[in-house]
C-alpha cells in the first residue's frame, strides 16, 4: 500500500486525480492528504479555474483577489 499511496499522491499534487478519488481509493480524509503531502514535499493541486468559470468571471476574480 505505501508504494500504491506514493503514487496516488504523486498523482493527486500533479492534478491527474481528484480528491474524492484519492479518498475513495486510500481512506485518507482532508487533513490526512494535507499532513501526507507536506510530509513528501509534494504540492498541492493546481486548479484550473477557466475549467469552471467564462472570462468575465475570471476577470472579476482577479479584480477582487489581486
Amino acid at each position: 500500500m505505501d508504494a500504491n499511496l506514493e503514487n496516488l499522491l504523486r498523482a493527486y499534487s500533479a492534478g491527474e486525480i481528484d480528491q474524492l478519488a484519492l479518498q475513495e481509493l486510500t481512506g485518507l480524509w482532508c487533513g490526512d492528504i494535507l499532513l501526507a503531502l507536506a510530509e513528501r514535499g509534494l504540492p498541492l493541486p493546481r486548479v484550473d479555474s477557466t475549467l469552471d468559470f467564462n472570462p468575465a468571471q475570471c476577470a472579476l476574480c482577479g479584480e477582487i483577489f489581486a
